[in-house]
Protein backbone atom coordinates (compact mmCIF):
# COMPACT_ATOMS: atom_id res chain seq x y z
CA UNK A 1 0.00 0.00 0.00
CA UNK A 2 1.19 3.48 -0.61
CA UNK A 3 1.73 6.27 2.49
CA UNK A 4 0.12 9.15 1.32
CA UNK A 5 2.76 11.48 2.89
CA UNK A 6 5.04 9.99 0.74
CA UNK A 7 6.28 10.03 -2.43
CA UNK A 8 6.87 6.37 -4.26
CA UNK A 9 9.53 5.53 -6.89
CA UNK A 10 10.25 2.05 -7.56
CA UNK A 11 11.03 0.58 -3.85
CA UNK A 12 11.97 3.86 -2.46
CA UNK A 13 10.14 6.27 -0.64
CA UNK A 14 10.82 9.70 -0.08
CA UNK A 15 8.94 12.28 2.46
CA UNK A 16 7.51 15.56 1.43
CA UNK A 17 9.17 18.10 3.35
CA UNK A 18 6.80 21.24 2.75
CA UNK A 19 5.03 20.84 5.80
CA UNK A 20 8.12 20.82 8.38
CA UNK A 21 9.19 23.90 10.31
CA UNK A 22 12.24 25.46 8.88
CA UNK A 23 14.66 24.60 11.17
CA UNK A 24 13.78 20.95 10.73
CA UNK A 25 16.95 19.41 9.27
CA UNK A 26 17.30 15.64 7.56
CA UNK A 27 15.03 12.42 7.46
CA UNK A 28 16.02 9.64 5.26
CA UNK A 29 13.11 7.21 4.60
CA UNK A 30 13.98 3.77 2.96
CA UNK A 31 13.23 0.20 2.03
CA UNK A 32 16.36 -0.94 1.50
CA UNK A 33 20.22 0.63 2.03
CA UNK A 34 23.46 -1.42 1.55
CA UNK A 35 25.54 1.22 2.76
CA UNK A 36 23.71 4.33 3.80
CA UNK A 37 25.35 7.20 1.94
CA UNK A 38 23.12 9.47 2.37
CA UNK A 39 22.34 9.01 5.93
CA UNK A 40 26.33 9.31 6.11
CA UNK A 41 26.01 12.68 3.96
CA UNK A 42 23.85 14.15 5.90
CA UNK A 43 25.56 13.74 8.96
CA UNK A 44 28.46 15.20 8.15
CA UNK A 45 26.32 18.25 7.30
CA UNK A 46 25.50 18.06 10.98
CA UNK A 47 22.09 16.68 10.23
CA UNK A 48 20.22 14.26 12.33
CA UNK A 49 18.88 11.56 10.60
CA UNK A 50 15.63 9.36 11.09
CA UNK A 51 16.50 5.65 8.93
CA UNK A 52 14.82 2.34 9.08
CA UNK A 53 16.03 -0.38 11.63
CA UNK A 54 17.51 -2.73 8.87
CA UNK A 55 20.56 -2.57 6.29
CA UNK A 56 23.63 -0.78 6.53
CA UNK A 57 21.81 1.84 8.21
CA UNK A 58 22.29 -0.17 11.30
CA UNK A 59 26.33 0.46 11.23
CA UNK A 60 25.87 4.50 10.52
CA UNK A 61 22.95 5.57 12.61
CA UNK A 62 23.16 5.38 16.52
CA UNK A 63 19.52 5.05 18.06
CA UNK A 64 19.43 7.90 20.17
CA UNK A 65 22.73 9.40 20.02
CA UNK A 66 22.45 10.77 16.39
CA UNK A 67 19.64 10.34 15.25
CA UNK A 68 16.53 7.72 15.15
CA UNK A 69 15.73 4.24 13.84
CA UNK A 70 11.63 3.30 12.76
CA UNK A 71 10.30 0.08 12.63
CA UNK A 72 10.75 -0.84 8.81
CA UNK A 73 7.45 -0.32 6.96
CA UNK A 74 5.83 1.36 9.74
CA UNK A 75 4.83 4.65 9.58
CA UNK A 76 3.15 5.52 12.79
CA UNK A 77 6.40 4.76 14.60
CA UNK A 78 8.44 7.01 11.52
CA UNK A 79 5.88 10.04 11.76
CA UNK A 80 6.57 9.83 15.80
CA UNK A 81 10.19 9.39 15.33
CA UNK A 82 9.43 13.04 13.24
CA UNK A 83 7.55 14.43 15.69
CA UNK A 84 10.25 13.86 18.44
CA UNK A 85 12.67 15.86 16.57
CA UNK A 86 10.75 18.76 15.07
CA UNK A 87 9.19 19.59 18.96
CA UNK A 88 12.87 19.58 19.80
CA UNK A 89 15.73 22.50 18.27
CA UNK A 90 18.59 20.88 20.59
CA UNK A 91 17.65 17.42 19.99
CA UNK A 92 18.44 18.27 16.11
CA UNK A 93 21.53 20.28 17.32
CA UNK A 94 23.19 17.37 19.56
CA UNK A 95 22.46 14.26 16.94
CA UNK A 96 23.75 16.77 13.76
CA UNK A 97 26.96 17.42 16.41
CA UNK A 98 27.08 13.67 17.51
CA UNK A 99 26.10 12.58 13.37
CA UNK A 100 28.95 14.80 12.32
CA UNK A 101 31.72 13.65 15.00
CA UNK A 102 31.00 9.89 13.93
CA UNK A 103 31.21 10.39 10.83
CA UNK A 104 34.11 12.28 10.69
CA UNK A 105 35.87 9.40 13.16
CA UNK A 106 33.92 6.22 11.56
CA UNK A 107 34.01 7.05 7.95
CA UNK A 108 37.26 9.20 7.22
CA UNK A 109 39.49 7.87 4.40
CA UNK A 110 42.23 7.90 7.49
CA UNK A 111 40.41 5.20 8.74
CA UNK A 112 39.76 3.05 6.04
CA UNK A 113 43.46 3.08 5.38
CA UNK A 114 44.18 2.28 8.97
CA UNK A 115 41.48 -0.64 8.57
CA UNK A 116 43.23 -1.99 5.60
CA UNK A 117 46.74 -1.60 6.63
CA UNK A 118 45.71 -3.85 9.73
CA UNK A 119 43.87 -6.24 7.33
CA UNK A 120 46.94 -6.86 5.55
CA UNK A 121 49.11 -7.14 8.67
CA UNK A 122 47.29 -9.60 10.19
CA UNK A 123 47.53 -11.67 6.79
CA UNK A 124 50.79 -11.26 6.36
CA UNK A 125 52.42 -11.83 9.63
Amino acid sequence: SQCPDCIHRGQNRFLRFSCFPPFFETSLCSNARPFGLVALEAMLAKKPVIGANHGGLREIISNNETGYFFRPNNSEDLSHKIEDLITSRDRITEFGNKGYQKAVKDFSLQRHVDNFIEIYNDIFN
